[in-house]
């Protein structure tokens, strides 16, 4: 019988932990469906860009123009609602992109 070398069982154990480490890490992309491996938490992200927006906000100055402040809530209120409204039916009936010359 041939004797097992600590590295090659140490290697196989490698390539054990890495292909849990994938499949555990596997996630889908909730507009699409499409799968992608999940390297940090949506928790993570979120929190990173809550103090990345949090440092800027501290440095910016919140525009005076209140016709164009109204027009940029406006539509992100919209928006918002669109996206809320998807994301609760998941379905996207017809969806086409147009192009203007």
């Amino acid at each position: 019988m041939k004797a097992i070398s600590i590295r090659r069982i140490a290697s196989y154990f490698c390539a054990l932990v890495a292909a849990q480490i994938l499949v555990t890490s596997c996630g889908s992309v909730p507009l699409t469906g499409r799968k992608q491996i999940l390297l940090v938490s949506d928790q993570e992200v979120y929190e990173a860009g809550l103090t990345q927006y949090n440092a800027y906000m501290e440095e910016a100055s919140v525009s005076a123009d209140s016709r164009k402040t109204a027009m940029v809530k406006s539509v992100g209120k919209k928006l918002s609602e669109a996206t809320e409204k998807y994301l609760n039916t998941k379905t996207c009936k017809k969806c086409d992109i147009f192009f203007a010359d």
